[in-house]
C-alpha cells in the first residue's frame, strides 16, 4: 500500500450512498421518470402531477436539507463525522507522499450533487479545490484543478506542497447555477428552491403525494 501510494494518483469514486443517514438516495426515481415519459394512457393533467411529485420528492430528500445544516441533528453529525474521518485520514497519508514527480492530491469523483465535503472540508482545515475562484461570485473552470498549494515557514522560507483535496461533481451541484455558458457559485440558490416549493399550495402537494403513490 506504501509503494502505491508513493507513485500512483490517489483517486475515489462515491456516490449517495455516503451521504446517508443525513440525506435520502434517489431510490426509484429515474426508473418511475422514465416509465412516466413512456407511458401514453395519462392525461396531461395526470402526467405533470406525477413527474412534479416526483421532482418534489428528490427536492425535498437531497435538495432542500443542503440550505441549513442542523449542527444538533443525529443524521447530520453521524454523516459528517463519517467524512471528517476519512478526510484527515487520507490528509495525513497524503502528506507522507515524498515522491517528487506527484503532487500531494486526492481525487474525489463523485455524482453526489449535495454540499456536505464542501461544508466538512471549510469546518476542518483541510484545503479543498472544487474548480471554482472568486470571493464574490466564484466561477468554474477546469484549469483551476491544476494548481498545487504550499506554504514557507516563517524563518527559512522554505516551501512545502499542502495537501489538498480536488473535488469533481460529475452531475453538478445544488449551489451551482449557469449564465452565458459560465458555471457560477451561489450560496443562496438552495434558499432560492426552498422558497419557491414553500409556496406550493397544501391542497396541490397532498394531491400529488396521493398520485405519486
Amino acid at each position: 500500500m506504501k509503494y502505491i501510494i508513493q507513485s500512483a494518483h490517489v483517486n475515489f469514486l462515491y456516490g449517495s450512498g455516503v451521504s446517508r443517514p443525513y440525506l435520502v438516495t434517489l431510490g426509484n426515481i429515474e426508473e418511475y421518470l422514465t416509465k412516466l415519459e413512456k407511458d401514453e394512457s395519462l392525461s396531461d393533467d395526470v402526467y405533470y402531477v406525477v413527474r412534479a411529485s416526483l421532482y418534489k420528492a428528490y427536492c425535498d430528500g437531497v435538495i432542500s436539507p443542503n440550505y441549513i445544516f442542523p449542527r444538533s441533528d443525529t443524521n447530520f453529525l453521524t454523516t459528517q463525522t463519517a467524512y471528517s474521518d476519512f478526510f484527515h485520514i487520507w490528509n495525513e497519508i497524503i502528506n507522507k507522499r515524498s515522491s517528487l514527480l506527484l503532487e500531494k492530491q486526492v481525487n474525489l469523483f463523485t455524482t453526489n450533487i449535495d454540499l456536505l465535503v464542501e461544508d466538512t472540508l471549510s469546518n476542518s482545515g483541510l484545503e479543498l479545490n472544487d474548480g471554482f475562484r472568486g470571493t464574490l461570485n466564484p466561477t468554474f473552470s477546469e484549469s483551476n484543478f491544476q494548481i498545487s498549494l504550499s506554504k514557507s515557514s516563517m524563518q527559512y522560507h522554505k516551501a512545502a506542497e499542502i495537501p489538498v483535496f480536488n473535488l469533481i461533481k460529475i452531475h453538478g451541484s445544488v449551489n451551482w447555477k449557469a449564465e452565458s455558458n459560465t458555471i457560477y457559485s451561489d450560496k443562496y440558490l438552495c434558499g432560492d428552491i426552498k422558497n419557491q416549493l414553500s409556496k406550493i399550495p397544501v391542497s396541490v402537494s397532498t394531491f400529488a403525494s396521493t398520485h405519486k403513490k
